[in-house]
């Protein structure tokens, strides 16, 4: 059974059936359209957005029905949609384990588990289709199989959707299904269309979007094999993911459908030879059968003590041989072959088996008191030959008879000790002979009134047309007139008509003319009080209307096997009868009959749970034990797909044969397979606060399977036993463990925004007036808030009207001065006190006309003379200075990875370790704005082509800061994978596990960490205004300096990566220093899984996440 029986490997739901037709397997399918035929394969890769070992695809095959009903709506049935009432064994819907417990001989698997079902032309019942089935022999069959939920599987037309329709969403032709209001599964709603109400996504799209987080659709696994289908569940992180399928495998023994072609074991006929073996009697060979769960079992008889039947009981090789000497039966009861009894075979007779003829045939050996031997087989009465007429002794056929002579004539006598010897009338007397003889009381052998009481032989013959003639030797008696009636002789089970009436046998008939005596039992002669039995009698059984030997039990014995080979099996010991393997208080059961409530997979949870009518499922069995008072549940083999809880005082015991008559828990597997966990049942096996004074809670003789976790990042338990103490015992059990879903992928930061540029300077120009006014506005800073933080560049500085000399309104002096105006300079980047720094501002300069009057006075300065060229301050340069750039923010820290795998217990939970958030960047600085260009202040210089005062070009705009790129966040730890979770808060003792096999599932591997936001770029700072171009009026006015560009974003840190998810044959939260070493040494403990692992680091363009540590594997966390 997958090599240790692991069915959730193959089933976390049951297996989708793998039908030919249903999914595109028919050898003359044509697609209908433009139809992707590509499938999910298995995959042994780890590349995401696999998180959960399940991907799906909205490509997956088409699913077509070759055959389909089409009144029957395509979803997964739960009760096959009616109510069929009594199923009985082997029709269509009973349970089954294998094709041979069917009559049909198909064994499909259903929802529900293993069921029958029949052959089709087109008509199946509510709930299934008629569809092609390829068997392991290349036969292509139709079999009504269950239909399955096509919701939101792609399509071309409605025939693929069964009665749903296929519609377009959201761009995508997909399968819908009809509904009416609050049928619909969950994530799909009952919306009006032009085909009637259809269950639709919620969201109107079949695509794995945010608003369908947690829809369902159909997904497969494919190989070489074939297809299986199974489920999968829309994660918007990842996609479609946790596909429930399994990939296809060969054919096995073991009550699945493991190549998913819709059949349970339909293996090739191998023929492998087994034997029965019991110790002292011998070995018997038969061959391996399938017999589904229960894997290959031997037809072998099993050996018996020989019996004398023509049947090798013993199974040494001879038949028969207690009963034969020199191969021929020689016993007196075995005389020739069996049951021809020697001791039966003659009237008023002993007989013996002689060999003397080299042919074993049965011989009188002496005749009854009363009789004597007439011929070679018959002995008749001796009244036939006292009173015979004679002449002398050898006339008289008796032993010792002599010829006596009396008043009417001679006459045979017989030979006497005692009266007692004769018959009656006649007296033992002494004669001239030597030997006493029987003689007529009266001295007369004729009948006269000196006579009476005398008796002779006589002569019946009854004579009836068409029939032989019967003769047969009675009685007279002399009476007062007489000899009287001839009296018929008594009737013997012989086969004949010993009385001359007509009629064989008729005193050892019943009137349904069958042999019912227990010394003729069937036949004449079959003597059942001659057959030994242990413990018990024999007798004639005529309880099934047939007379055969039965046994009738000695007091305080019992026949609970109906063997008559064993005899009363069971000898009563005692009332009180725990399950163990013998019937104690032989009751039919092992355990008491009237203290539990049974359980078989074709019972009814509406039923009494009696042994004749047991309840369905376990729970059931649980509650209807609980309620009544009984002590026990007892279970049947077979698959029960349930989660349960364990209640205080009732036990549960598993492997008992399908009619309860024995208990094996190797032979009678009872597998329990764990369903969706939910608040209440988080495992396969519950049981909450069993603890204190009262009856103990046993369970014994199971396969618990977890199931494996199918929500990212949680657990999967087998069995979970919360505060529980000494009164639950968990013993004898295979557990399986499932494995622990994969960790949650951490979130990705958020990349920064860019900084915006600044704005360009103004240019230089020439005012055209003798008195300067006006002003060219800096251009601005980029604008930018990250987060609520000011990131925009600085201004740039704002040209305004020249003053070449401070000190001197007309013709400057020896000493220049001038000062920059606070609104030339560039203005800084915010933060102010960290952004890029503005740029200085530019000198005025002057020219003027050396030879003409200004305000009646005449300067000559040099090169500034004659307005042709202009005199620069000494302080600086005329061109504003340029804005230093904003500073780049500064990456954020990465996510460690998670380095606790041990984890911690949490509401009586394990709860695991996740990595650690990276740092968000920091944010970029504005840039800092470029400064004004100097003017040029003129004199006298309007009619000599050198125009007006000029005003320089104003400073660029410096670029904004951009912002920072967040944090990725951490991943999430795996999921763990226990097979027995125990918590041990405020009880006094623990629990006991004793000889339990206790199998390992895997851990989940853990969540990746989020990748880190990438930082914003930093704006661009702008250019300053132009200034003076040669050969124009304002020829040497100032530049403007260019705005500072702003610094980049910091990148956001990767997060860490969440640990793997552990995996222990036992975990025990809160130990409370208890000795544990019991649970060690008392178990088994097979390898499992190697440790899952850890997530790995979020990448990040500056500091990459840590991956996460390996899950821990071990047999117990102690």
């Amino acid at each position: 059974m997958h090599g240790q029986m692991r069915f959730f490997r193959w089933f976390p739901s049951f297996v989708i059936l793998a039908c030919l037709a249903s999914w595109g397997c028919s050898s003359d399918f044509q697609s209908t359209g433009d139809i992707s035929q590509s499938e999910v394969v298995e995959d042994d890769t780890d590349s995401p957005p696999d998180p959960a070992d399940g991907v799906g695809n909205s490509n997956d095959a088409i699913l077509l029905d070759v055959i389909d009903n089409p009144t029957v709506p395509d979803v997964e049935p739960t009760d096959q949609g009616q109510d069929i009432g009594v199923i009985e064994p082997g029709t269509f819907g009973a349970p089954c384990l294998g094709n041979e417990d069917c009559i049909s001989g198909f064994c499909i698997e259903s929802p529900t588990g293993p069921i029958c079902t029949d052959t089709c032309i087109d008509d199946c019942p509510d709930g299934f289709a008629c569809r092609a089935i390829l068997s392991s022999q290349s036969d292509v069959t139709f079999l009504c199989v269950p239909q399955q939920q096509t919701l939101c599987s792609p399509c071309q037309e409605d025939f693929q959707c069964g009665e749903g329709t296929c519609q377009e969403l959201a761009g995508a032709k997909v399968c819908t299904l009809p509904c009416t209001d609050g049928d619909c599964p969950d994530g799909y709603s009952c919306q009006p269309g032009d085909s009637g109400a259809q269950c639709v996504p919620t969201s109107g799209d079949c695509d794995c979007l945010p608003a369908n987080l947690g829809l369902e659709r159909l997904c497969t696994r494919s190989n070489e094999l074939g297809t299986c289908y199974g489920y999968e569940i829309c994660d918007p992180n990842y996609g479609f993911v946790a596909c429930t399928a399994d990939p296809p495998v060969a054919e096995l023994c073991d009550g699945i459908d493991n190549d998913c072609n819709g059949l349970i074991d339909d293996l090739a006929t191998v023929v492998e030879p087994c034997e029965i073996t019991i110790e002292g009697l011998g070995s018997c060979v038969g061959e391996k059968i399938c017999q589904g769960i229960n894997g290959y079992v031997c037809d072998a008889a099993t050996p018996t003590i020989e019996s004398c039947n023509g049947v090798d009981d013993d199974c040494d090789g001879l038949i028969d041989e207690d009963f034969k000497e020199d191969g021929q039966y020689h016993l007196n009861v075995h005389c020739g072959e069996c049951n021809n009894n020697c001791n039966l075979a003659f009237p008023h007779a002993e007989g013996a088996c002689d060999l003397s003829s080299g042919t074993p045939s049965c011989v009188i050996t002496a005749c009854d008191p009363g009789y004597y031997q007439i011929v070679e087989d018959l002995c008749i009465p001796d009244i036939t030959a006292i009173c015979a007429p004679c002449v002398e002794n050898s006339d008289c056929p008796l032993t010792g008879a002599e010829c006596l002579s009396f008043e009417d004539g001679n006459y045979c006598g017989k030979a006497c000790t005692d009266d007692i010897d004769c018959p009656t009338g006649y007296s033992c007397l002494d004669t001239p002979g030597d030997t006493p003889q029987c003689q007529p009381s009266s001295g007369s052998c004729s009948c006269t009134t000196e006579t009476p009481g005398l008796t002779k032989a006589c002569d019946l013959t009854y004579i009836e047309p068409g029939k032989p003639i019967v003769t047969c030797i009675g009685t007279q008696n002399c009476t007062d007139t007489g000899w009287g009636v001839c009296n018929p002789p008594a009737e013997f089970c012989d086969n004949l008509d010993n009385d001359c009436d007509g009629e064989v046998d008729e005193d050892f008939l019943n009137d349904d003319q069958l042999y019912v005596s227990d010394t003729n039992c069937g036949i004449c002669g079959n003597d059942c009080t001659a057959q030994v039995y242990a413990n018990a009698n024999g007798y004639c059984n005529l309880v099934n209307g047939v007379p055969t030997c039965g046994l009738n039990c000695l007091a305080g014995s019992f026949d609970l096997d109906g063997n008559p080979a064993n005899g009363c099996e069971c000898t009563f010991s005692v009332d009180t009868d725990h399950p163990d393997g013998t019937d104690h208080n032989c009751d039919g059961v092992d355990g008491e009959i009237n203290n539990a409530i049974f359980v078989a997979k074709t019972g009814d949870d509406f039923a009494s749970g009696t042994i004749n009518a047991p309840v369905r499922t376990i729970q059931a069995g649980i509650n209807a034990a609980s309620s009544n008072g009984l002590r026990d549940v007892y279970v049947a083999t077979g698959l029960y797909a349930e989660s349960i809880e364990l209640v205080a005082g009732v036990s549960l015991y598993g492997g008992y044969s399908p009619n309860f008559g024995s208990r094996d828990p190797l032979l009678f597997e009872t597998a329990i397979l764990g369903q969706p966990s939910t608040n209440t049942l988080v495992a396969t096996v519950n049981a909450h606060g069993i603890n204190g004074g009262g009856p103990p809670t046993q369970m014994v003789g199971f396969l618990v399977f977890g199931r494996d976790a199918d929500i990212l990042g949680s657990s999967s338990y087998a069995i979970r036993l919360v505060d529980c103490d000494e009164r639950v015992s968990i013993r004898d059990n295979q557990v399986f463990a499932g494995n622990g879903a994969n960790g949650v992928f951490g979130a990705a930061g958020f990349d920064g925004n860019a900084g915006k540029n600044g704005e360009t300077g103004v240019i230089s120009y020439d005012v055209f007036a003798l008195a300067c006014s006006g002003e060219n506005q800096g251009g601005d800073g980029g604008e930018q808030t990250c987060s609520g933080s000011n990131r925009s560049g600085g201004q740039g500085g704002t040209a305004i009207c020249p003053d070449y000399d401070l000190a001197s309104s007309q013709c400057p002096g020896a000493v220049i001065v001038q000062e920059n105006n606070e609104a030339e300079l560039g203005k800084t980047g915010s933060p102010l006190e960290e952004g890029g720094i503005g740029g200085s501002a530019g000198y005025d300069a002057l020219t003027s006309f050396a030879s003409g009057p200004f305000n009646n006075y005449a300067c000559g300065t040099g090169l500034a003379a004659n307005c042709s060229a202009c005199a620069v301050p000494p302080q600086g340069p005329i061109n504003g200075g340029n804005g230093h750039n904003g500073s780049q923010g500064s990456n954020g820290t990465p996510g460690t990875g998670c380095t606790t795998p041990e984890g911690n217990v949490s509401n009586d939970l394990w709860v695991g370790t996740a990595g650690n958030d990276g740092g968000n960047g920091e944010h970029g600085f504005g840039g800092g704005g470029g400064g004004a260009g100097g003017g040029v202040e003129t004199f006298n210089c309007s009619t000599a082509g050198s125009g007006s005062h000029d005003i320089g070009g104003s400073g660029g705009g410096g670029g904004a800061g951009g912002c920072a790129g967040t944090k990725g966040e951490n991943g999430t730890s795996g999921g763990g994978s226990f097979a027995i979770f125990i918590t041990l808060n405020g009880v006094a003792s623990t629990p006991e596990f004793l000889n339990n096999t206790l199998h390992r599932g895997a851990g989940g591997r853990g969540g990746a960490g989020g990748p880190g936001g990438i930082g914003g770029s930093g704006g661009l700072g702008a250019g300053g205004g132009a200034g003076g171009i040669p050969g124009t009026e304002n020829f040497c006015a100032g530049q403007g300096g260019n705005g500072g560009a702003g610094g980049s974003g910091g990148h956001g840190g990767g997060g860490g990566g969440g640990c793997g998810g552990p995996s222990y044959a036992i975990y025990v939260g809160h130990s409370n220093g208890f000795d544990l070493s019991t649970f060690v040494n008392n178990n088994l403990f097979p390898a499992g899984p190697s440790a899952a692992e850890g997530g790995l680091g979020g990448a990040s363009l500056g500091n990459n996440g840590g991956a996460g540590s390996f899950g821990i594997v071990d047999h117990t966390n102690f």
